[in-house]
């Protein structure tokens, strides 16, 4: 039985999907992942941020709209900072505690609650958002 099949490979996988937006990524992440530290969530992490971070390097503007136009969660998540955005999902959708988010980030567990935080008001504050005039 592989990692990906096995409870902790599925849930990997389904965090890499959250935190990069594409199962295609995802299944890469998770199987570099597994390859360079196990079917764990500090190297998960590890390779999600490393490649959010590529991806707002190589950012040229802001991330194109959601299908439809209109604002959203996801949106949203595209906008944050890489570390914002993994503490964001971590904690908040998968109910991950600051204390193992901390060390796969190689932060202090205040640190990466108060990025959480700061992701979080970035949400609330696009939902408060009036959806735009429809012609």
């Amino acid at each position: 039985m592989n990692a990906h099949t096995t409870p902790t490979g599925t849930r990997l996988r389904a965090v890499a999907y959250r935190l990069l937006g594409s199962y295609g990524e995802a299944d890469e992440a998770a199987r570099e992942a597994e390859e360079s530290g196990g079917a764990a969530l500090a190297p998960l992490v590890r390779v999600c941020l490393t490649r959010l971070r590529a991806r707002e390097a190589a950012r040229t503007g802001p991330a194109p709209p959601p299908p439809g136009g209109a604002p959203g969660e996801e949106a949203v998540l595209e906008e944050l900072p890489p570390a914002e955005r993994v503490a964001f999902v971590l904690h908040d959708d998968f109910g991950v505690p600051f204390d193992e988010i901390a060390p796969a980030m190689d932060l202090t567990p205040a640190a990466a609650r108060q990025l959480a935080a700061r992701a979080r008001r970035r949400v609330a504050e696009t939902d408060e958002m009036p959806e735009p005039a429809r012609p």
